[in-house]
């Protein structure tokens, strides 16, 4: 079993816990510059308060008005974790004034051993207004659990929903949770189930979101560990990636039935030149076609990861096709990538959390348009603007602007969140 913090780039030695007294910090947004890429703007640097979050690597979830974002920190929140720690991470939402220029955060939860501890994925609502998330430790067991926040009259309640076990259910889930047309929530365990090899399973639709295993990672050859969430297409068929395992032992992208009956394997992941190490969620389109990233492997040389596109078949049960989209080199470019996100034109956007202009590479926010050609739209310094985004970005309704956050750097080296107009 691996994770994001042992997948993706450097890990912060000594995050900084700043102290001040506020519930609610209002910060200006403040536009970075750098020459050669759009202009990023830090709309929040955690640290800044008593028992802040540290170190985001989560998605951000955004509201569907636009002007809510709620996501994850890793660390931070309180010290209910033990001597030693930095805390067991927390919940954060961020609204923006009515001119956006001023973002103001409010924690949600802090998380404590038996709630869960260290949230890797984001949150999502559900109908009921309530959020969802997963950590990937704590619990009753120790194996991470499913949480739920409900709106109070005093902030937010929070229960758990499932305490993962390890066997036979799963344990230390990573990715987001996926939501249906039903309002069920599918999701992936890191490690666990019957082979400790990883799960899928399933949240229904009701306002308890009782759980269940749709399918346990039976082998080696079958895949395993799984980092990333899942996609579902227009026929109800879940799509996912494993970080190691399949034919050769570098990852799998595989193909789920709705019911968890029927598992395929679509690609084995070689090395070079397609790619090792799958970390991410997948994109699809309309007609069904996906993408994703490697965050290593590709040319031999710097096997510092690549950006793909897997084709279905033109006849029903053929092989699937994947094609490179790009190459990462390691330099300027960036290394490591660690998602996609697709919009309607087709363009793709990611984060790599190596790589870039600033040594020895604190990572970047690209995009790689239809041609295969990328573009840097920023790369980060470890400073004001932040370090080492392990997250994916997310883009706004109107595709202006991509936000995600970056787990170290910012004002008070904890990590940041930010957001980067569209070229």
């Amino acid at each position: 079993m691996i994770s994001k913090m042992q997948c993706c780039g450097r890990i912060s030695s000594s995050p900084a816990l700043a102290l001040g007294l506020a519930i609610a910090l209002a910060v200006a947004v403040g536009a970075v510059p750098q020459a050669h890429a759009q202009a990023i703007q830090v709309i929040y640097s955690f640290g800044s308060r008593l028992y802040d979050g540290v170190g985001p690597e989560s998605d951000l979830w955004r509201s569907p008005s636009g002007v809510i974002l709620s996501g994850t920190t890793n660390l931070g929140g309180d010290f209910k974790c033990g001597a030693g720690k930095l805390g067991c991470g927390a919940v954060f939402q961020l609204k923006p004034n009515a001119n956006g220029t001023i973002w103001t955060e409010t924690i949600m939860t802090r998380f404590s051993r038996l709630f869960g501890e260290n949230p890797s994925g984001g949150v999502i609502r559900d109908k009921y207004g309530d959020f969802l998330g997963t950590t990937l430790k704590g619990g009753i067991f120790g194996a991470g659990t499913v949480f739920v926040l409900h709106p109070s009259s005093d902030g937010w309640g929070e229960d758990v929903v499932h305490d993962f076990a390890s066997q036979p259910d799963g344990a230390s889930p990573q990715g987001d949770l996926w939501e249906d047309t039903q309002g069920n929530f599918y999701g992936t365990t890191n490690g666990g189930g019957t082979a400790n090899y990883g799960s899928v399973f399933k949240l229904d639709a009701t306002k308890e979101h009782t759980y269940s295993l749709l399918y346990s990672f039976a082998s080696s050859a079958d895949g395993k560990f799984p980092l990333g969430g899942l996609v579902q297409d227009k026929s109800g068929n879940f799509y996912g990636t494993t970080s190691n395992g399949g034919s050769v032992g570098n990852g799998t992208i595989f193909q789920l039935d709705p019911t968890g009956t029927t598992k395929t394997i679509l690609h084995n992941f070689t090395g070079t030149p397609d790619g090792t190490n799958p970390v991410g969620a997948l994109a699809i389109d309309n007609n069904g076609n996906l993408y994703g990233a490697t965050h290593s492997g590709g040319d031999g040389i710097c096997i510092c990861g690549i950006v793909f596109e897997l084709s279905p078949p033109a006849v029903k049960g053929g092989a699937w096709t994947e094609s490179v989209k790009y190459r990462f080199t390691g330099g300027a470019d960036g290394g490591e990538p660690t998602g996609i996100v697709r919009d309607s034109n087709g363009n793709l956007f990611g984060t790599t959390t190596a790589g870039g202009s600033t040594p020895p590479g604190y990572g970047t926010v690209f995009e790689v348009d239809l041609g295969g050609s990328e573009t840097v739209l920023w790369s980060f310094t470890n400073g004001a603007d932040g370090g080492a985004p392990v997250g994916n970005v997310i883009l706004d309704a109107h595709q202006k602007y991509v936000y995600g956050t970056a787990r170290d750097g910012g004002a008070n080296s904890a990590g940041v969140v930010f957001r980067i107009a569209v070229p």
